[in-house]
């Protein structure tokens, strides 16, 4: 696990309790509260009764033989009963993104997201590759150079009952000073009156233009240059692309809005895409409700959507020299490495099927073709693409996932 693994100096009682404070989730009065009883000014034994949770882990922190970082086992899986940890009474609004975070005695926070299978709306079938998603998806999206967070399995046992509650744990992408912004609070949610299954399209141009006019906005706002949002709103619109083609490439059956965001710097209050953090509907798992998928002139298509923004000085190298060069086994070996999860042969079947012969094909066969359009719109008459497919030794039929089970419990609260 070896993003979280850098040393730090140790922190005064003082400084360490305020942090901690800020990541549990106190209110800037209750903060200022406890400033006062640790500089002595105004003693407070009711506060110290009520928060001891932040000076456990504090006596914790400062021993000589504290676990200085959560990290996994040899079998990649983070066994909290090793480690000292707190349990934030701080909330996310919305279990789109997980339930909470864990505090370990380092001060670092670990988001806690509930196994796939806890999810009413996922369809009961897709539940293995559901929650297998999480771990090799990540991959995928990092060999094409798009930020992914990275989840690890983790488990914890009780200790009367001996009952092991699982989840996912990874290293909190919002960082300390930062906020995230979903975006189905400044993008117009589609009208899904009158529907309560299958998929809604939402117009990728309009996704990127009300991006942009709430960045110039929120820049406005708090005083910030015209040149930094221009330069940022135009970094996020091609992160927004990027995603939009990878979610096609990676088959995912949910674009809504509430599943991506921005994050704020809550310093200088500047933007920057949030990196993919929800992979429960990749490689074609359905949902029980009504969910979004993103269009280009009408189409899903990824050949239409690669068509309309091949034009972007930057996009056919991209797709050319990372999109093309897409290594599943490589991700595959990855996950493994890190994160200790594996592929059955089911499973691993299953995932070369509807990613890499459904999807990546149609990604080679749009740059082989040149990215033109007459010869692509040809191609879905007299066949091109599949004559392409068949020179990669692709499949077309869409296989059933592995059978999903009812998995693992809720995780910890």
């Amino acid at each position: 696990m070896q993003e979280i693994t850098e040393k730090r100096s140790k922190l005064s009682e003082k400084e360490y309790i305020l942090k901690a404070a800020s990541l549990y989730g106190l209110e800037q009065y209750e903060i200022k509260d406890l400033e006062k009883d640790l500089d002595g000014t105004m003693p407070n034994p009711f506060l110290r009764r009520k928060y001891h949770a932040l000076f456990d882990l504090y006596h914790v922190y400062k021993s000589t033989d504290y676990n200085e970082h959560i990290d996994t086992d040899d079998d990649g899986i983070i066994s909290l009963n090793q480690y000292s940890y707190k349990v934030s009474r701080r909330r996310l609004n919305n279990s789109v993104i997980g339930r909470g975070w864990i505090i370990s005695s380092n001060l670092d926070a670990y988001l806690i997201v509930p196994p796939a299978n806890v999810l009413y709306d996922i369809a009961m079938r897709y539940n293995n590759i559901a929650e297998k998603n999480n771990y090799l998806i990540p991959w995928l999206a990092r060999q094409v150079g798009i930020p992914a967070v990275v989840y690890y399995r983790a488990e914890k046992i009780d200790p009367q009952s001996k009952d092991i509650q699982y989840m996912r744990l990874t290293k909190n992408f919002i960082g300390e000073d930062e906020s995230l912004i979903r975006a189905d609070t400044f993008i117009k949610a589609p009208n899904l009156k009158g529907k309560k299954t299958g998929t809604v399209g939402i117009d990728t141009d309009k996704i990127i233009d009300s991006t942009v006019k709430f960045i110039k906005k929120h820049y406005k706002k708090y005083g910030i240059s015209q040149n930094d949002a221009k330069e940022d709103a135009e970094e996020i619109r091609r992160g927004i692309i990027k995603q939009t083609i990878f979610n096609k490439l990676g088959f995912n059956r949910n674009e809504d809005n509430d599943q991506w965001g921005l994050i704020e710097d809550m310093n200088t209050h500047k933007l920057r895409l949030a990196p993919i953090f929800n992979y429960n509907y990749f490689a074609n798992v359905e949902s029980r409700h009504v969910r979004c998928c993103r269009k280009a002139n009408k189409s899903d298509r990824i050949e239409d959507i690669m068509l309309r923004y091949s034009n972007e000085p930057w996009f056919k190298k991209w797709v050319d020299e990372e999109l093309v060069a897409l290594d599943i086994d490589q991700a595959e070996q990855k996950m493994n490495d890190k994160t200790g999860e594996t592929l059955s042969d089911e499973e691993r079947e299953y995932y070369n099927l509807v990613i890499m012969d459904k999807m990546y094909s149609k990604v080679v066969g749009v740059s082989e073709l040149g990215y033109d359009t007459d010869k692509v719109e040809e191609a879905r008459t007299d066949r091109t693409i599949d004559r392409v497919m068949r020179r990669f030794g692709i499949r077309r039929n869409m296989p059933k996932p592995p059978d999903g089970s009812e998995g693992p419990s809720d995780p910890i609260r």
